[in-house]
């Protein structure tokens, strides 16, 4: 799991079906609002779901899964 800010790097690996320059496949992406109110991005690499409601997830939202070719 990882978590990033940047909205055009997440529209690029949505874009890609998940696959972003060597690293590793993204199965789905969480968008979510953390203790400051700011929008994060949650990466997924499994298909557990690392990102659900706690005091630091707010209004967690699944934006993508990776969908088989």
């Amino acid at each position: 799991m990882a978590t990033v800010t940047s909205k055009p790097l997440v529209e690029e690996i949505i874009a890609s079906n998940g696959e972003f320059r060597g690293d590793p496949v993204v199965h789905s992406i969480v968008e979510y609002r953390d203790t400051h109110g700011h929008t994060c991005y949650g990466l997924n690499y499994t298909d557990e779901d690392a990102y659900r409601a706690t005091c630091y997830v707010n209004r967690p939202k699944t934006i993508f899964v990776r969908r088989e070719r």
